[in-house]
């Protein structure tokens, strides 16, 4: 699964990589994103890229309350068209959330420990993602989102079996593109390759979402060398 995750990454920067036309926020640095923060997305728009901000944890259209959002961080990829909470938002709002890198737990004898995971080319990369818009009590637009993610592959699976799936930027496009169907999007939904991430352990300062700075994914000065 995906359950938190860093952006650190100037907007500049951002935008000049990923092909931005509009962005409608101020990107701020967080190196502790969990469920219900805003995060940074880029959706299409009129056939343009445009970033904003979605909240984290999709909220379906038709939902009677925002009870659904803590359960709803995470869409597995095999079952989109299945469940009517993605199926209609995989047809037509998709969307990509941008982060540095991700964190995920693994289990060692007796305690957890973090690995902050991040793509090969030290850059920031895109999570596939659908969003949808839901009305609260007070008649206000609330904009929401969740990760997509797919069975984790060999390299990845020890530490958590499922992973999100990243859209590479030569397949964004495609992904945001409202004239794309299910199906024709369905060979980016695979498990990353074996060499896309990189990671290594961090400290467990990142277990609490309040603590938000670079010590997040700093290194773990207590790591083996066997571990």
């Amino acid at each position: 699964m995906c359950g938190r995750f860093a952006l650190k990454t100037p907007k500049d920067e951002i935008k000049e990589y990923l092909g931005i036309d509009v962005c409608t926020t101020d990107l701020i640095e967080n190196y502790n994103i969990a469920p219900t923060n805003n995060v940074s997305a880029i959706i299409n728009h009129k056939e343009i890229k445009k970033l904003g901000n979605l909240q984290w944890g999709l909220i379906p259209r038709w939902a009677k309350d925002s009870n659904y959002q803590s359960k709803m961080i995470n869409a597995r990829s095999e079952t989109l068209e299945e469940k009517p909470s993605f199926k209609e938002a995989f047809q037509n709002r998709r969307c990509l959330i941008i982060a540095d890198g991700y964190y995920e737990w693994e289990q060692y004898s007796n305690e957890k420990k973090p690995h902050y995971i991040f793509h090969k080319t030290n850059k920031v990369f895109t999570f596939a993602g659908l969003w949808d818009i839901w009305l609260n009590p007070n008649n206000e637009k609330v904009k929401t989102c969740t990760i997509i993610t797919t069975k984790a592959n060999k390299t990845y699976a020890k530490i958590h079996e499922r992973m999100p799936v990243v859209i590479e930027r030569e397949n964004q496009q495609q992904w945001l593109n409202t004239e794309e169907t299910p199906e024709s999007l369905k060979s980016l939904l695979l498990t990353p390759s074996e060499d896309t991430f990189q990671n290594y352990i961090v400290s467990q300062f990142v277990n609490s979402v309040k603590n938000n700075s670079p010590e997040c994914i700093k290194l773990s000065e207590n790591v083996s060398l066997f571990e």
